[in-house]
């Protein structure tokens, strides 16, 4: 039995010992893994320890005890520890720990860490460990900088005398560890290991001790390989391996190569033969497609060495293809952390001629949890077992929840119409998704909830189901119900910022890469003075404009022209807005299976090793091109990458309507189902009408249409379904960063004013991997990434830098489709909305149904989001053009040529698009019932445009203030805005613009106040967007100085902190001012403006089609209960004997909810006062449960109140106070669990013993960074498990 696993049970641990697999070589193997790659300090740690005295003493006894063999007893009356030497005190299990510590220390000092003394240049070795008081190197002088070796440390650990070690004459005349070692491998001691392994790994350590040390050599009568410093012994020890690993591998590549020459010939005539394993790949399923690479090819198999070179292969098989893949290894087994990475970033050299790939970020890749391997399609021998599926795809275990932290938290709003800002953003839960780090495959995933189903969970709670349900991380027991595939990305992604000095060249041609990179260099000066004009003439981002080869279709794709369609093409005719029938009949839509094959290429890790020099270009298939029909036989199914990947956007969508719909109700949220849920509210309108009209209700999509839709067509709609869900996870994905910047907002606000800041300061930065909080813009910095700290794991640092993997995934799956994306969240203005050379429209319109929006308009949905995905566009297609270079089309010119600088870009507008939508929502609210403003569902009033533009006109004319000032350009620009936005010329009107003075002037104050609001929402996304895009670019602002500035300043003014964000971006207030200047800008703008207010008017309203979500919404999440917007209401409002709720002060306008008694908008501190504000509510109630977030009050009388409404008020989440059992409830889904009350008496205790009880501050703030930090579920089914407590499901 294990005790360090405790959470499984002893049968499962007789299991795993009775199924162990048995070396049938019998050649010695370690009892214990090689550590995992770990921090300087972690290594220092393991050194200490291996070379402690007390712990060497210790086991050297448990040798002694159990392997000794006893001639003439000898008198234990005088020894210390006599009692481990009577009768049943032998134990197996502290055996294997002694062998166990015995092996690390092998593992550890084989590492040798001279080369890291000269690197850091300390003056004594002692600093990295092994040294200490109470080492057996204590004594050891530091001349020279001579560090022990591990011949040194074999010598005090295995060969030293017993009578030394034990300090004890009574130990005069014994065996050694050495010996002990040697007689429990023969297993000839007094003791008889029943664990064969156990043998081994003493068998083991005594030829390390041979290996290493000649002493040990010649006590056990064997040649010893080591030198007198032990690096020569290294060489002739490598020598010697390698040539033992040539003869094998050479012997069972050829009775390999003899054993399925027979199953290659037969298969010849039915079975093409392709040269490249992506062929074979591309060629059939990926179930089948290992076993069409094993019957096909002959795979020689070695075993994994501690070194990453690759074994010659002698000359006779130079005929023979042979795959180079290496096989999975025999044992479970990390690889050394000690492996030095080849300089062209690969683990094998690749033949000349093929495409090489940027060098990897990670050294190692990460190790599955499970099987111990790294690899993501295994290739071995089916034929036996029958199992044909290959796929191991990496990937990271996450947990994906529906939460309402970000949106204020509560319940659903009392405006049941949700046409304003306020309301809207509390009507659909965010989804938070939070990963824990440890990698597994999804095949071992699976096998492992397998197991877990099977084994007998009496003493766990078992969790939620679901398409994969809610299960433990396998290492460290974090609720997950996530997998996200793993995504490795090129060394480039963390230096493409470094400076000049610093750029390190890790591929094979160092000379054009670094060509490469200068030109990189030059060009960025030359971008970094650009305009926002400048990109937006030349970016073929907008490819309506400045892309003749594609044209949009009016929904999600971006079709390519013909190349004589394309010359015969003038000026003077019309850019087409959408294909032409003849256009659809020469090139077929890319259609699902086209980005699933897409997605198969740019998610797999790129080839370290090819067999042949083909790319795919020259084979003539590029799995990112446009589908042609001769490409259609070369589509090919799901990888398991992308199948994972697909189950992820599949659960994170399931997670929020899940949520939706148990919150709001199936009759309330199918009347607005929200943005990238197209599809549902297609579904709903169309089975509507075809109830009314008595057919049958028909699924999506085949709902949408009143004839039987072509495969061609399914394909195309099925496409949509996929690029809302990838457009959903990325606002999944916004979610979570803007979640975990406004937790360490608030931490960091509060831990300054700790007793002891510096430290709670330190935790909290490892903690969440930042190194800062820029107090004056509140700019969560994260640290400098660098390539060579923490074995390159250092950018995935905390828990905002975990997200970086979710990012990767996301950039991954954006690059097939990023145009498409770009569009569709950016909204570029198209050319022309009319195809004259479409004459079958008519028919079209008698046909084809009114279609519900992909994406909203982006001034009526989620600015911050849209900004993400033109983001996650552009940085996943800088992936693929470092990664993929073969599979960027040239004639596209889509070559992304700098990321900072276009995500730069696309900041600044998405900003603009912000300040405008902040201000039309702000006039739009304040001029309802006063003027004829324009709302939801109504066409827009061409008379409020006109009041509004002349008001705009007279306040720039009327503006007296200093033209220099920052101040003066900020109202300047957000007046041009206005102008920009409204489509109407200055000076002609075609309605009375007839307003009495008193109307006027409220409409100026109206401007204003809005342009004063925008100040607040630009600081709001500039602070989140930054975060976010040093997620997705790490080490963007490494440059900037401005965030290193850490202390409080005094001249805070919003326009102060707006300034010092738009420093942060390179960009400022006059930038802003000119680059409204600009005719494309201003067309953007106007196509923005008329998106949003003339949609309905572009088509005819023929089935009752209806998007009440269509308004401008000038309050927008991330919207944080203890934000700096909300401290300023609640310390106005709230009074001195009283602490704000969990959610907020400002919740207490919500509705109550069904079977709420009452709300409160603030927590009193004193117990009494609580009791009797409730108690005179409900007078009746034995058992009354406050909600901690929201302030309603409950019924907890085993009704299932507190239940129902934990999915109104967190999605499933809630905290609740048990009046009178004065202690703390938390809910996840049905489940609850009990938690510490808040008020105590002065002794800490929640008795009541007539001692007044008051609210105690750290014992609320454990419950707020619960709420906050997403922890309630986690807590709840830690506390379940912990607790002998059950709580019935659905009681509270």
């Amino acid at each position: 039995y294990e005790p360090a696993f405790h959470h499984i049970s002893t049968r499962a641990h007789q299991t795993v010992a009775e199924c162990r697999p048995k070396d049938s070589s019998g050649s010695s193997t370690p009892y214990a893994p090689p550590p995992s790659p770990a921090h300087s300090s972690f290594k220092r740690l393991r050194r200490d320890l291996t070379a402690d005295s007390s712990i060497l003493a210790v086991t050297y006894r448990l040798l002694h005890v159990h392997c000794c063999i006893v001639d003439s007893p000898k008198p234990v009356t005088n020894l210390q520890g006599k009692s481990m030497y009577e009768h049943g005190a032998k134990s197996e299990t502290a055996l294997a720990r002694a062998v166990h510590i015995l092996t690390l220390g092998a593992f550890t000092w084989e590492e040798d860490i001279q080369d890291s003394i000269e690197k850091t240049g300390n003056s004594s070795w002692r600093i990295h460990g092994g040294g200490d008081l109470g080492s057996v190197f204590f004594d050891r002088s530091n001349e020279n900088r001579s560090a022990p070796t591990v011949r040194d440390w074999v010598d005090k650990a295995l060969l030293r005398n017993p009578q030394e070690v034990m300090n004890d004459d009574w130990y005069r005349g014994e065996e050694n560890a050495l010996l002990l070692l040697s007689r429990l491998s023969k297993n000839e001691g007094s003791f008889s290991a029943q664990d064969y392994s156990l043998r081994l790994g003493a068998a083991w350590l005594c030829d390390f001790a041979i290996k290493w040390n000649p002493d040990a050599a010649a006590l056990l009568g064997k040649s010893s390989v080591s030198s007198s410093d032990g690096k020569a012994g290294t060489a002739i020890a490598k020598n010697e391996d390698m040539e033992r690993r040539q003869q094998l591998a050479k012997e069972k590549a050829l009775a390999k190569m003899q054993a399925q020459m027979a199953n290659f010939a037969k298969m010849m005539d039915s079975t093409p033969s392709f040269d490249d394993e992506d062929e074979v790949r591309s060629r059939s399923p990926s179930r089948d497609r290992g076993e069409s690479i094993d019957r096909t090819f002959s795979t020689p198999t070695r075993r994994r060495s501690g070194t990453t070179e690759l074994m010659e292969i002698d000359s006779s098989l130079d005929q023979v293809d042979i795959i180079l893949t290496p096989p999975p290894p025999s044992s479970p087994y990390t690889p050394k952390s000690g492996t030095p990475r080849s300089r062209s970033g690969s683990c094998c050299t690749t033949p000349r001629g093929s495409h090489n790939s940027c060098a990897r970020l990670l050294e190692q890749r990460p190790q599955c949890i499970i099987c111990g391997t790294d690899t993501d399609s295994m290739q071995v021998d089916t034929s036996s077992t029958g199992d044909t599926s290959k796929d191991k795809a990496l990937a990271f275990c996450g947990y994906a929840q529906a939460s309402t932290v970000a949106k204020g938290g509560g319940g659903v709003p009392s405006n049941t119409d949700f046409e304003d800002s306020q309301s809207y953003i509390q009507r659909h839960v965010g989804v938070h998704i939070t990963l824990c780090g440890h990698a597994i495959h999804s095949s071992c995933c699976e096998s492992y909830l397998k197991s877990v189903s099977q084994r007998d969970e009496r003493l766990f709670d078992r969790l939620e189901g679901g398409k994969r349900g809610e299960f433990h991380c396998p290492m460290c027991q974090r609720l997950s119900n996530i997998l996200i595939p793993f995504i490795d990305v090129g060394v480039d992604w963390v230096q493409s910022t470094e400076s000049d000095s610093n750029i390190r060249c890790k591929n094979e041609n160092d000379d054009m890469v670094s060509s490469d990179s200068a030109k990189l260099r030059s060009c960025s000066k030359k971008e970094r003075k650009s305009t926002l004009d400048d990109f937006l003439r030349t970016t073929k981002w907008w490819a309506g404009r400045n892309d003749k080869t594609v044209v949009w279709d009016g929904r999600c794709c971006l079709t390519p022209v013909k190349e004589e369609d394309t010359q015969e093409s003038s000026d003077h005719l019309p850019f087409l807005s959408s294909p032409t029938r003849s256009l659809r009949k020469s090139v077929r839509a890319f259609g699902k299976k086209d980005l699933i094959s897409a997605w198969n290429s740019v998610m797999r890790t790129p080839r370290r090793v090819r067999r042949r020099a083909q790319t795919p270009s020259e084979r003539g298939f590029n799995p990112l091109a446009f589908p042609t029909p001769e490409s259609d036989r070369k589509r090919k199914d799901s990888f398991g990458v992308t199948d994972v990947w697909r189950k992820l956007m599949d659960q994170i969508f399931d997670v929020a309507h899940r949520a939706d719909a148990k919150r709001l109700g199936e009759d309330v949220l199918c009347t607005s189902y929200g943005e990238f849920r197209h599809h549902l509210t297609e579904k709903y309108v169309f089975n509507k009408l075809n109830r009314t009209m008595g057919k049958e209700l028909l699924e999506w999509p085949m709902c949408i249409s009143s004839t039987t839709l072509t495969d061609t067509r399914r394909q195309e709609l099925s496409r949509e379904k996929l690029i809302s869900k990838l457009l959903f996870s990325i606002q999944s994905f916004t979610y979570s960063c803007c979640s975990e910047a406004a937790e360490v907002r608030r931490l960091f606000r509060n831990g300054t004013t700790q007793s002891d800041p510096d430290s709670s300061e330190k935790a909290l930065l490892s903690k969440f991997g930042i190194s800062g909080v820029e107090l004056s813009s509140g700019v969560v910095m994260l640290p400098e990434s660098h390539t060579s700290a923490d074995g390159d794991s250092q950018p995935f640092d905390g828990r905002m830098g975990k997200l970086r993997y979710l990012g990767l995934a996301l950039m991954a799956a954006t690059s097939p489709v990023c145009r498409e994306v770009m569009q569709l969240c950016i909204s570029f203005p198209l050319q022309s909305n009319v195809d004259p050379f479409d004459f079958d429209a008519h028919i079209r319109e008698t046909d084809e149904k009114e279609r519900a929006p992909i994406v909203y308009p982006i001034l009526c949905g989620h600015v911050l989001t849209h900004t993400t995905c033109a983001l996650c566009a552009i940085t996943g297609q800088a992936r693929t053009q470092s990664d993929f270079p073969e599979m960027i089309a040239e004639k596209s010119g889509l070559r992304v040529r700098n990321v900072i600088f276009e995500s730069q870009k696309i900041v600044q507008i998405g900003l603009i698009a912000r300040i405008i939508q902040v201000i039309l929502a702000h006039l739009r609210m304040a001029t309802v019932g006063s003027l004829s403003a324009p709302k939801c569902n109504s066409k827009v009033d061409r008379a409020w445009e006109e009041k509004i533009l002349s008001t705009v006109l007279e306040i720039e004319k009327e503006l007296n203030m200093d033209k220099s000032s920052d101040e003066y350009t900020w109202k300047l620009s957000c007046l041009m805005m206005l102008k920009a936005s409204m489509p109407g010329n200055e000076g002609q009107f075609e309605f009375s613009l007839a307003m009495n003075c008193s109307e006027r002037a409220d409409l100026t104050n109206h401007v204003i106040n809005g342009i004063e609001v925008a100040k607040g929402a630009a600081v709001e996304f500039l602070r989140d967007i930054s975060v976010i895009m040093q997620i997705l670019t790490p080490n963007v602002f490494s440059k900037n100085s401005t965030l290193h500035e850490t202390k409080m300043r005094s001249d805070l003014t919003p326009t102060v902190v707006l300034k010092s964000l738009l420093t942060i971006h390179d960009f400022d207030f006059d930038i802003i001012a000119n680059s409204l200047k600009s005719d494309l800008l201003i067309d953007v703008i106007a196509n923005w403006y008329i998106d949003a207010s003339r949609r309905k008017q572009e088509f005819p309203n023929r089935i009752g089609l209806d998007f009440p979500e269509f308004f401008f919404r000038g309050m927008d999440w991330p919207e944080t209960p203890f934000g700096d917007r909300f401290d300023l209401e609640s310390s106005r409002m709230m009074p001195s004997t009283a602490l704000p709720l969990l959610g907020g002060c400002k919740l207490a306008s919500r509705r109550l909810q069904e079977g709420s008694l009452c709300q409160i908008s603030w927590l009193p501190k004193s117990y009494t006062d609580l009791y009797a504000e409730l108690g005179s509510v409900c007078p009746d109630s034995d058992q009354t449960a406050l909600c901690l977030v929201c302030g309603q009050v409950l019924n907890a009388s085993g009704k299932s109140e507190c239940t129902k409404h934990a999915f109104k008020c967190g999605g499933g989440a809630g905290i609740f106070f048990l009046l009178q059992e004065c202690v703390g409830l938390i809910m996840h889904g049905v489940k609850a669990a009990y938690i510490h009350s808040p008020y105590v008496d002065s002794h800490g205790e929640t008795n009541f013993r007539g001692r007044p009880l008051n609210l105690d501050l750290d014992r609320y703030n454990i419950l707020l960074n619960i709420w906050s930090g997403h922890l309630t579920r986690e807590r709840v089914v830690a506390e379940r498990v912990s607790t002998r407590t059950v709580i019935i499901a659905n009681f509270y």
